[in-house]
């Protein structure tokens, strides 16, 4: 038996990037939502895992890097796309 502890719906915005560094190729989507109490859930197409983030984040490099499966080499690039995108907030009205 399985119990729904929690289901709620609301309005999010979903993107969906692509991007090159000079070594590697990353495909993201990242939903902005009033949820996860104002992160966006960042999700790495590649290694099918996702990190909830917000700027603040973003300098820890240690938390985000590795589970979205960034070479070394690529993750200053990749902090400055996340800045980039993260510093929009494109967060939805949740009501």
């Amino acid at each position: 038996m399985v119990d729904i502890l929690f289901e709620e719906s609301g309005s999010q915005s979903v993107h969906h990037y692509c991007i090159a560094t000079e070594h590697h190729r990353y495909d993201f989507s990242i939903i902005f939502t009033n949820n996860f109490f104002g992160k966006a859930m960042v999700v790495s197409i590649q290694s099918g895992t996702m990190v909830l983030m917000c700027n603040e984040d973003i300098e820890n490099d240690c938390y985000w890097a590795e589970k979205l499966g960034i070479h070394p080499i690529d993750v200053d690039e990749c902090r400055i796309f996340l800045q980039m995108i993260l510093n929009q907030k494109l967060f939805v009205n949740q009501y």
